[in-house]
């Protein structure tokens, strides 16, 4: 896993209904191997994202804004690793991750945490609050030559004080490449014309829970999110 961290990438992400998963892991065997962690090869995940109270990350990637943020921690439950984590996509379309681990039992992780936003981002985190709790299963794979990565997160659950919403019935799927190139999941997708789309999951989550949020750039997603779950009213 070391060869495909990929921390600097291009992103390719595919929404598709949960009743066509076992068809698509069928059809990537031969093509992709899959992480295992003693014996567990669906991970849970939890991620906290933070944002300014007018949630100004958010509505940058709403308005379609390069150079933009993502900030949070990600804790994996499975193992209790946790890592204050920012994600910047720059004015290239590329995605860079970086990350600092809580590592100590007694270590200051808070003061690490906003050391490293001092360093990294225009932001303080005296002007962030938490915006969205995101939980997961995530299944990763990785193609026979190691050049990519691939995430398939089921089981969404957002909440946001206490308000919560699920997507049982979708999948979203995650090709991370260091260029974009064609690729056996790509091919695949394209075969079962099962589209890309844009939205991530925080921003999901921001329309799921937020009343009169704007969201108009996402309303063809939403849309087809709506026909996969019949959850989004």
């Amino acid at each position: 896993m070391d060869c495909v961290r990929l921390l600097n990438r291009v992103d390719t992400k595919f929404l598709f209904p949960i009743e066509d998963l076992g068809m698509i892991l069928e059809e990537m065997k031969g093509h992709y191997r899959i992480l295992e962690i003693s014996g567990v090869r669906a991970s849970h995940y939890e991620n906290e994202y933070f944002d300014t109270a007018d949630l100004r990350m958010y509505m940058q990637h709403h308005n379609g804004k390069l150079n933009r943020f993502k900030i949070r921690i990600r804790t994996y439950l499975d193992t209790n690793q946790q890592f204050f984590e920012i994600k910047f996509k720059n004015n290239k379309e590329r995605t860079i991750k970086e990350r600092i681990k809580k590592k100590l039992k007694g270590e200051d992780f808070e003061l690490l945490s906003q050391n490293f936003l001092a360093e990294k981002t225009p932001y303080i985190m005296e002007h962030l609050k938490a915006s969205l709790l995101i939980n997961f299963t995530r299944m990763t794979f990785v193609n026979n030559d190691l050049s990519e990565r691939i995430t398939i997160d089921t089981g969404l659950k957002f909440r946001n004080g206490e308000k919560t919403k699920e997507y049982p019935a979708i999948v979203i799927a995650e090709v991370k490449q260091d260029q974009c190139n064609a690729c056996s999941f790509i091919s695949l997708m394209r075969k079962h014309r099962l589209p890309g789309v844009s939205i991530s999951k925080y921003c999901l989550g921001i329309i799921s829970l937020y009343d009169g949020i704007k969201c108009n750039r996402f309303k063809s997603k939403l849309n087809l999110i709506k026909k996969h779950s019949h959850v989004i009213s």
